[in-house]
């Protein structure tokens, strides 16, 4: 693992074959196609690695299966226009797309469209805090469609496994940011065991915190809700973590 995306840099560390690291983001040019990574586990080092040299593999759920889907007791009026897409933002190892795409079309009746990931690079990566920018997480996303960036009725919601923060807060990490017309939620410290091995250890609690968040977004999105006073609504003024998600329900 080298210190730049350069053989000629200084080692920083020897992988050997089997050793866990997590991408960060992957750039290309003309000396190849570099992945920025982190070596799994507490004190990990990050570098920088040829990605050819890596061996991708999806991160196993455990425990409890994904959670049943009953429609909402009620919906706010739908409007007419927009089109809402779901946009992977990297890799999805962990975030089962389809069912989240299900879940949105048996709870709320929304016809939820996916678009192919757009690849995280280092221009939206900071390297002191080993953190994805929100920010710049969706300007990616944006330029990745600009079409559906310029469409007045295009709702693109970025969805990532990448820990993020947002340059407005002086906050550790970021659940979620959006925009006039898109957003991005990040995944990353929805599971117990956030920064342990890569292990997704409950995948239920972890896809209905997420589904909070993004629905969060959906609501004032698409459907143009304002906050709500009511803190089980996923519309709520805010949300500092997952312990709070963990006390909303998943009503606007």
């Amino acid at each position: 693992m080298y210190s730049k995306m350069s053989v000629s840099s200084p080692v920083v560390v020897v992988l050997h074959k089997g050793d866990a690291v997590t991408i960060d983001f992957a750039f290309t040019d003309s000396s190849g196609s570099w992945c920025g990574v982190t070596q799994s586990g507490e004190g990990g080092k990050s570098g920088h690695v040829l990605c050819e040299s890596l061996h991708r593999e999806s991160i196993p759920a455990l425990g409890s299966p994904v959670p049943p889907v009953s429609a909402a007791p009620s919906l706010p009026r739908r409007p007419n226009g927009p089109q809402l897409y779901f946009v992977p933002v990297g890799e999805l190892a962990s975030v089962n797309l389809p069912y989240l795409v299900s879940y949105y079309e048996q709870k709320f009746g929304l016809a939820v469209e996916t678009l192919p990931a757009v690849t995280l690079d280092f221009s939206t990566f900071q390297p002191l805090r080993r953190q994805h920018v929100a920010q710049r997480l969706i300007s990616l996303m944006q330029n990745g469609y600009p079409e559906l960036a310029a469409d007045r009725h295009a709702v693109l919601i970025g969805i990532t496994e990448a820990d993020m923060y947002t340059l407005n807060e002086n906050w550790n990490f970021a659940l979620g940011l959006r925009g006039e017309r898109s957003a991005v939620v990040s995944s990353a410290r929805m599971d117990p065991g956030h920064l342990a091995d890569g292990t997704l250890v409950d995948s239920a609690l972890f896809h209905r915190r997420l589904i909070k968040m993004i629905s969060r977004e959906i609501g004032f999105l698409y459907y143009r809700l304002p906050f709500s006073p009511d803190s089980q609504s996923v519309l709520r003024e805010s949300i500092m973590g997952v312990d709070e998600l963990d006390e909303m329900g998943e009503e606007f």
